[in-house]
């Protein structure tokens, strides 16, 4: 359930990153950020949304998981790296608005990615591997 929650956030990431690209792609100091992101976070969220869409089939399901998390991970350095270049701190005021979701949501999505990398690291509980072993079976 865990792993929903986590892909249901990032499936909403999607969409605040549509968002944010229409509104900085008029702003042409912003338009190579807001393209890059948004194609990243496109790329993202349709692995989050896989991977929603195959929770019963489990060797699918980890293998988006695990894409999900790789690529997200990678969008959000790539954009923090594009952010230090274009000096998006000098220019919050031309954000309006949208400047919450690089103060608020981004940080909350990294927090989210080191988490999850975290519980895909653990290694599962001996009565966890013999239930998905049975499921895999039937």
């Amino acid at each position: 359930m865990r792993e929903r929650r986590a892909l249901d956030f990032a499936a909403g990431g999607l969409i605040a990153g549509l968002m944010v690209y229409t509104y900085l792609s008029s702003r042409l100091a912003f338009v190579t950020l807001a393209a890059f992101a948004a194609y990243w976070d496109l790329a993202t969220g349709v692995l989050a949304m896989l991977a929603l869409l195959t929770v019963r089939i489990r060797p699918l399901f980890w293998l988006f998981v695990v894409a999900f998390n790789l690529v997200g991970f990678v969008d959000l350095i790539l954009d923090y790296y594009h952010a230090v270049q274009v000096d998006l701190p000098a220019k919050a005021g031309e954000l309006g608005a949208t400047y919450g979701i690089p103060i608020i949501y981004v940080p909350v999505l990294m927090i989210t990615h080191a988490v999850a990398f975290n519980l895909l690291a653990r290694p599962q509980p001996k009565a966890t591997r013999a239930l998905a072993g049975d499921a895999a079976t039937s």
